[in-house]
């Protein structure tokens, strides 16, 4: 009696993930698993289906998400689904899920107008994802600047030893959730005013548990030497990967500068260490014009983002100003440094 598989996909062009090159191949699914990759001439199935011409890859992994909410609002996740990506992993830039008391007000910036339940701690939050599974996989990183403001608000000062604490606690409230890493935004209120004791202190957290440090560097301009170096220096004292987000030179005077970063990657990972960066294939950069302002990229302040013209600008959305939406930034008359 011939084997029988639940669906059948004959003649597609098969891409597998491993980097070698296509091949044409049938690929026979039995309940969740993938039971045959090759010749499955002699298999039957409840629902075959002729793929000859098209291309069949495994579900792709979108490593850098802020879908953190969409996965509760918009549980389809049909704008990841119809591009093939299967897993997504949320909570990076230092933006995160938890603690909802100062998770909700980015909620509500990356969820706008999205019916949002409430939850209180990552534990409480990934058990929501549990009941209420979204169609996509989904990883979580524990977000420092969520943690930093819960332990110690907006303060623009390294922390002290019992607020270090405090952040820690909740850290490891985040790994022992289920947590797979944790992750910085060092360009951004409030992760900006760490200094690289407490992210060490804070990633080594995941030391023990196989987790891994993302970082948002904070800086990707004329300091992006610098920012790498410090990436890789979390890693090499605490064991944990890193991985760099994004990575880019900011601003033109900065362009070129890839080719040493890479070079320091490189390096590090002759050493030994475990350190990756991921990179999207736009020309342009997408984050808050806060960020922009609060950096100097307008003024030519020194700061994260390099030197960026207003008129290089576009905004993307403006809500409550629907008029804003694709105008370019202009240069307006800025508020003293200090209250930025």
């Amino acid at each position: 009696m011939a084997e029988s598989a639940d669906v059948l996909i004959r003649g597609a062009t098969v891409y597998d993930g491993s980097g070698g090159a296509p091949r044409s191949a049938d690929v026979a699914l039995r309940g969740e698993r993938i039971a045959v990759v090759g010749d499955a001439s002699g298999l039957r199935a409840s629902a075959s289906l002729d793929a000859r011409g098209l291309a069949l890859a495994p579900g792709f992994i979108d490593v850098h998400t802020h879908d953190d909410f969409a996965l509760l609002v918009r549980p389809e996740m049909d704008f990841k689904i119809l591009g093939g990506v299967t897993t997504v992993v949320a909570g990076n830039c230092g933006l995160g899920a938890a603690p909802w008391s100062i998770a909700r007000a980015w909620g509500a910036a990356f969820a706008p107008g999205g019916a949002l339940p409430e939850w209180s701690d990552f534990a409480s939050y990934l058990a929501l994802l549990e009941r209420e599974p979204p169609s996509t996989n989904a990883a979580v990183l524990v977000g420092h600047a969520v943690v930093r403001a819960a332990a110690m608000g907006t303060a623009q000062r390294r922390s002290d030893a019992r607020e270090l604490e405090a952040m820690r606690t909740l850290v490891r409230e985040g790994r022992d959730a289920g947590a797979v890493g944790f992750s910085t935004g060092l360009i951004y209120e409030p992760g900006r005013w760490a200094d690289a004791a407490e992210i060490t202190a804070l990633a080594s957290e995941f030391a023990e548990s196989g987790g891994l440090y993302a970082t948002h560097m904070r800086d990707e301009g004329l300091g992006l030497l610098d920012s790498v170096r410090e990436s890789i220096e979390v890693g090499r004292r605490t064991g944990v990967p890193v991985q760099i987000s994004h990575h880019k030179a900011s601003g033109q005077a900065a362009w070129g500068l890839v080719k040493e970063s890479l070079r320091l990657i490189e390096q590090a990972q002759a050493e030994g260490l475990d350190v990756h960066a991921d990179q999207y294939p736009y020309t342009a950069g997408s984050t808050a014009l806060a960020a922009i302002v609060r950096n100097g990229a307008f003024d030519g302040r020194p700061g994260g983002l390099g030197r960026i013209p207003p008129d290089k600008v576009t905004i993307a959305a403006a809500p409550g100003h629907p008029e804003a939406a694709g105008a370019r930034a202009r240069l307006l008359a800025l508020p003293p440094a200090a209250d930025r």
